[in-house]
């Protein structure tokens, strides 16, 4: 097989490292609503399941294409091999699937009336941190290649991708919801500020040259999101639909464009 620094990325890793960001997103706020006592946000929080798993399965039949078949995925998960990120993401992947889908199955089949149990937010506890590997994951794929990437060993790649990552798993969430019912909720506005305001200070920071990204990524992704929602004004949908476009043109721009940097 051939080496990362050797072997260029095609867009299906590039799709498959932007989808594994929304799905741990999209996966902690599941948890996060069902670990709730509010029956509304349980619903919340199986959709958030539900939307993480058919992410992450998307994800994975793209890296199964960039592998050119399963057989390959199955010998990188079989094998043990500490060094090897990829062996990493494979059993980050596998443990993130199961347990996800574990969790959101022990709610599918919870009555309305039957409380969450201790084991069950035990598990979705586990659904988080894995969630929060998944986010992470991605950046160290690109750092492992990176003798030959540059741009790729930018330390802010770490905090970038990962927040990124997240809020766009809370925007898909929203934006499938209708937005406004989640977004404006007390808890998850303070989330949405936090994840808008670390963006905006980390992006102009980050080592770019493309003026067009700037202005998709921070622009339309940050900065006008962050906006409607210090001034209350615009639609919630659109603020979701913004900070997806925003996250989706910033990975793929660091993973497609990103190895041509020298």
């Amino acid at each position: 097989m051939e080496s990362l620094a050797a072997r260029p990325f095609q867009w299906p890793i590039a799709a498959y490292l932007t989808l594994a960001g929304v799905a741990a997103g999209a996966a902690m706020v599941g948890a996060w609503r069902i670990a709730s006592r509010d029956a509304d946000a349980t619903r919340l929080g199986r959709s958030s399941l539900l939307l993480a798993l058919v992410t992450i399965s998307i994800g994975g039949v793209c890296l199964i294409v960039d592998l050119e078949g399963p057989a390959r995925f199955w010998m990188i998960l079989a094998h043990a091999n500490p060094t090897s990120v990829i062996a990493w993401g494979a059993r980050i992947l596998t443990l993130f699937t199961l347990t996800a889908g574990f969790a959101w199955l022990l709610e599918a089949t919870r009555r309305a009336d039957e409380p969450v149990t201790v084991g069950a937010r035990l598990l979705l506890g586990l659904v988080a941190v894995v969630a929060l590997a998944l986010a992470v994951y991605p950046v160290f794929v690109l750092r492992q290649a990176a003798a030959a990437r540059p741009l790729w060993s930018d330390p802010l790649l770490v905090p970038l991708f990962t927040l990124s990552g997240l809020h766009a798993g809370l925007a898909s969430v929203a934006f499938l919801d209708g937005g406004s019912a989640l977004l404006e909720r007390p808890g998850v506005r303070r989330l949405d500020s936090l994840l808008l305001v670390g963006l905006a200070v980390l992006l102009p920071l980050f080592t770019l040259d493309s003026a067009l990204l700037l202005t998709v990524a921070l622009g339309l992704g940050v900065l006008l999101p962050l906006l409607s929602l210090v001034t209350r004004r615009g639609s919630p949908s659109l603020r979701a639909l913004l900070v997806l476009v925003g996250s989706f043109a910033l990975r793929g721009w660091v993973v497609l464009v990103g190895q041509t940097v020298r």
